[in-house]
């Protein structure tokens, strides 16, 4: 039985009009018409009191203040002014603005 639903639902992955997932929560799946998510999520990001659009822009800000912060951790690291543990545990690493993905919740 378990093995027929696989098949079932690796040949509805395979459709360009749905949209799988996994819910926010639960052990279950979701199927949407990819459509009616993608509009969906295009309400939600349209709330400019929650979302704000960013550009490359803040991505290169991003990783020049990370690259910043970790020279300025190494010189004290090297002047002994933090020890390695602080240092290794202070490094900035895969900085950037967070990104939107879309879960679904099972009714």
């Amino acid at each position: 039985m378990i093995k027929k639903l696989l098949t079932i639902l690796r040949n509805l992955g395979k459709r360009d009009d749905l949209y799988i997932s996994k819910p926010d929560k639960g052990n279950s799946v979701v199927i949407l018409n990819r459509s009616d998510y993608g509009n969906d999520m295009l309400d939600i990001l349209s709330d400019n009191t929650k979302f704000i659009p960013v550009n490359d822009d803040c991505y290169k800000l991003s990783q020049g203040l990370e690259a910043h912060l970790n020279n300025v951790l190494l010189a004290l690291f090297k002047s002994s002014k933090i020890d390695k543990i602080t240092y290794n545990n202070l490094q900035a690493i895969g900085s950037g603005p967070g990104k939107l993905y879309g879960l679904s919740s099972v009714l």
